[in-house]
């Protein structure tokens, strides 16, 4: 008899994004893009996207999104108009499958 595989929980995707306007504050990003992602799809449509900030950096966030809902992601984030009263403009510079290739690749330049 062959060993089962584990069960696999849902897949994450990692989104470098750069923050044009303002120094990212990991909080006000957090606030922007769930208010963004809420109104763009709805709670449900959020709830599947379950964007979350999980680093910052100088002039860049990584955001972990499910791995289906890249493209709803990115949507989202191209509506963020301001973070903390300061207008923006988040740019997705890449999409990776853990946080330490997402920083190597599009973020250390």
């Amino acid at each position: 008899m062959t060993p089962r595989r584990k069960a696999r929980g849902p897949g994450w995707r990692y989104l470098a994004v750069g923050v044009e306007g303002t120094t990212p504050d990991r909080r006000a990003v957090q606030r922007a893009v769930w208010d963004a992602t809420t109104a763009l799809f709805g709670d449900p449509g959020s709830a599947a996207v379950d964007p979350t900030v999980v680093q910052t950096g100088a002039d860049a966030v990584v955001v972990r999104v499910r791995r289906d809902e890249v493209e709803r992601a990115r949507a989202a984030l191209a509506c963020v108009p301001a973070v903390g009263g300061d207008p923006v403009a988040l740019r997705v510079r890449g999409v990776s499958g853990t946080i330490r290739a997402c920083v190597e690749r599009h973020l250390e330049r």
